[in-house]
């Protein structure tokens, strides 16, 4: 009887315990059925082939292309000339065609002047549509000499290295994104700014013409008619009218982001991530117009603040729409930030018309500071709030107020909130940090993975600190304009995140675009 009733409550405890499985999707799971794909995986044992047989023929003078006919026969001929026949040995000594060798460093130069380009790669690996593009970038033509990479192997394994290290890209549909994967993951670990230009698509099937008004913005000179999908109405109980590829678009996008599937990675340690060196990302949201979008599901959430939480330095967002759903969408985005990293938040950048792009002008960024407080280590945050201010010991003035790499370890040792807590109340910026508002439920999920997540890395030659706000405000580099590189130094409040020479009016404002909208507003507690 004994027992049975020990076995009972044995029973009991391994019930309570018992965790229900979350029904997802696996991460790598996904990645490797996407890899393993039929018509992805011909396509590579074809491209493996079809470089073998190329190497053959041209091993042996045979030409299999106007074009490697024409090249062939203009090395025979250089060759004639010299009263030598060029071979693989010969080729290899530098001196084919008659041409003298270049140092290495001529070689590099070249390389990085015929591979680095001064503007954005749009879709690198596919093929661009034209309306993705401005009128600008559609006269641009070629910017970089991607044909140097077939010369030989030497200039193909130098240049790639230069062609995906030395250029931003700026990617317009989740596919091209996942396609980038097929890009060596020693180029892509070294990536560090990426441009997603996301554009809302519009599907009708009752032929109604969507315009936007030229009085919504000051850069057109007419009514805009949007592009729309035309689709055939069908006689099934599907929903008719208008649709919008638009959050499910923006899930997409972050989907692509995950850890592709590498058959030689060792299974037990963790996939990297496509992009494991990004450090700012920006999101160019075009055409996402209040009165066309629905509200979104939870899953933004899960992928942007769970996922790929706490993993950028900056995160800047232009063209969200000004209500509910738009400021849910940027404090979800805003997840994606490390503890006092930067949030730049701007007004559109683009509209779409049915022939592509057009480029509009705005205002300067909304900056603002996420989770300053927390890279302020437990000690430190009762000092500050017990002496209101006072001046700190020696050994804190080296460190002044910016997030250096020992406040980012000593943070990993002390910390137990949140990864996305709330903050203390903001009603004045001066005010001392409220370290009770900062602790928060050590059974919290977020709380388990402070200590694997640093606070983003300070700025190096900050200008000094004043000694009233020493502990109480960070330096941040801030774009002059919305598109400009030029930065300049910006302090800003860590308990409010708002900069310093912003003042707030306490109406509900953004005190940097002087505009009444919930979207920074909704970052005080976040």
């Amino acid at each position: 009887m004994a027992e049975r009733t020990n076995a009972a409550l044995q029973g009991s405890e391994q019930d309570e315990d018992q965790v229900l499985p979350w029904d997802c999707r696996d991460n790598q799971h996904m990645a490797e059925i996407y890899y393993n794909e039929p018509l992805r995986a011909q396509n590579r044992f074809l491209a493996e082939e079809n470089l073998k047989l190329k190497r053959l023929l041209r091993e042996n003078h045979i030409a299999w292309s106007p074009i490697s006919k024409a090249y062939l026969n203009a090395a025979a001929q250089a060759s004639l000339r010299n009263g030598r026949y060029t071979t693989r040995s010969s080729a290899r000594s530098g001196h084919f065609g008659g041409f003298p060798s270049l140092p290495t460093e001529v070689l590099l130069s070249i390389l990085r002047y015929a591979l680095a380009a001064p503007d954005p790669i749009i879709d690198p690996l596919c093929k661009i549509k034209p309306e993705t593009l401005t009128s600008t970038e559609k006269l641009r033509g070629n910017q970089i000499a991607i044909h140097v990479l077939a010369t030989c192997k030497a200039l193909h394994a130098e240049g790639s290295r230069i062609l995906w290290t030395n250029n931003t890209f700026v990617f317009t549909a989740p596919e091209n994104v996942r396609r980038f994967q097929e890009v060596d993951f020693s180029f892509r670990k070294k990536i560090k700014r990426v441009n997603f230009r996301i554009i809302a698509q519009l599907y009708d099937d009752r032929g109604v013409v969507q315009r936007v008004s030229r009085s919504q913005y000051r850069d057109l000179k007419k009514d805009v008619i949007l592009r729309v999908h035309r689709r055939v109405p069908e006689k099934t109980y599907a929903r008719r009218g208008l649709k919008s590829y638009a959050w499910a678009q923006l899930l997409d996008f972050l989907e692509a982001l995950r850890a592709p599937f590498d058959p030689t990675h060792d299974k037990n340690l963790v996939p990297p991530r496509l992009l494991p060196g990004l450090e700012s990302l920006r999101f160019d949201f075009v055409n996402y117009f209040a009165e066309d979008l629905p509200n979104f599901e939870n899953e933004l959430h899960g992928l942007a603040s769970h996922e790929l939480g706490c993993i950028l330095n900056e995160v800047a967002v232009t063209g969200l729409p000004l209500d509910a759903p738009g400021g849910r969408a940027l404090m979800e985005l805003s997840g994606m930030a490390k503890d006092q990293g930067l949030i730049l938040v701007g007004k559109e950048a683009y509209i779409q018309d049915e022939k592509g792009l057009i480029p509009l002008r705005g205002p300067a960024w909304c900056a603002r500071v996420i989770r300053g407080w927390k890279s302020l280590s437990r000690s430190r945050r009762e000092r500050v709030s017990s002496d209101d201010g006072a001046s700190d010991d020696a050994s804190d003035d080296a460190s002044d107020d910016g997030a250096s790499d020992g406040d980012a370890s000593e943070n990993k040792a002390s910390d137990e909130n949140a990864c996305h807590g709330e903050a203390s109340d903001d009603s004045d910026d001066s005010d001392t940090i409220d370290v009770s508002s900062v602790d928060s439920n050590p059974v919290d999920y977020h709380d388990t993975l402070e200590s694997l997540l640093p606070s983003a890395p300070g700025e190096p030659n900050r200008p000094p600190t004043l000694p009233e706000r020493r502990g109480k405000t960070v330096w941040k580099r801030v774009p002059v304009s919305r598109d400009s590189e030029t930065r300049r130094f910006v302090e800003f409040w860590r308990k409010t995140g708002y900069p310093v020479e912003a003042a707030e009016d306490g109406n509900g404002a953004c005190p940097c675009c002087g505009e009444q909208h919930p979207g920074t507003r909704a970052l005080h507690h976040y």
